[in-house]
């Protein structure tokens, strides 16, 4: 099976890279992979008879034509406890807003983070852990988490789940939260007990940052 991964290739997390564990584990397994973190073809799909697609920190939506031809094999790997925090920045404005702190795992529908959820797990910060230290912790859970799981994905026992819904779901464009990082200087630096502690303030003057949701 020919398996493409999505994503930067040489990000780094707290312990390794991002999409090289990846890489490695589906290897040792005998499939033939492909990275790119560019914009995906229909052709490219069909030409390289790509028959599952991974998704960590691609920056780009994936056609709908692509969707309905890996049907229910395209994977998200989010830094963010769906269906809260769906979108760009979802880890910063879900510490901000008090909810559900974690990752997820999900199947990539029509929508943006909406597809049904292959696996999550619940993370806490640690004591004076900053913004950048905690998100890249939490892309090295992500890949544990779908070395957990493939053994059911591949086969087809994990079709996912429905997201709940709930009242307080919000999305996050890039220019919404990049409000946020303007307003801290640097959020990537700052101790995540202090963004939690702007959470107050923040939902009294939320009018002001929705002003930013359709930009």
């Amino acid at each position: 099976m020919n398996i493409l991964i999505l994503g930067p290739l040489n990000q780094t997390t707290a312990q390794n890279k991002r999409l090289e564990p990846l890489i490695k584990f589906l290897s040792k397994k005998n499939y033939r992979t492909y990275q790119s973190n560019e914009k995906i073809s229909f052709n490219f799909i069909k030409n390289k008879s790509i028959k599952m697609i991974i998704c960590s920190g691609y920056p780009h939506i994936i056609n709908k034509t692509i969707i309905s031809l890996v049907k229910n094999r395209i994977i998200n790997l989010h830094p963010a406890y769906l269906p809260h925090g769906k979108g760009v920045g979802a880890l910063a404005f879900s510490l901000i807003k008090n909810h559900p702190i974690g990752i997820t795992i999900h199947y990539i529908d029509k929508n943006v983070d909406t597809g049904k959820i292959i696996a999550q797990k619940l993370v806490n910060p640690r004591l004076n852990e900053n913004f950048r230290s905690f998100y890249l912790r939490l892309l090295d859970e992500l890949n544990k988490l779908f070395f957990e799981e493939f053994k059911k994905i591949i086969s087809g026992k994990n079709k996912g789940k429905k997201q709940k819904k709930i009242n307080n779901s919000d999305f996050y464009t890039r220019r919404r939260s990049e409000i946020i990082y303007e307003f801290f200087g640097n959020t990537y630096d700052i101790n995540v007990s202090d963004l939690k502690n702007f959470s107050k303030g923040y939902l009294m003057n939320e009018i002001f940052f929705d002003t930013f949701k359709k930009l």
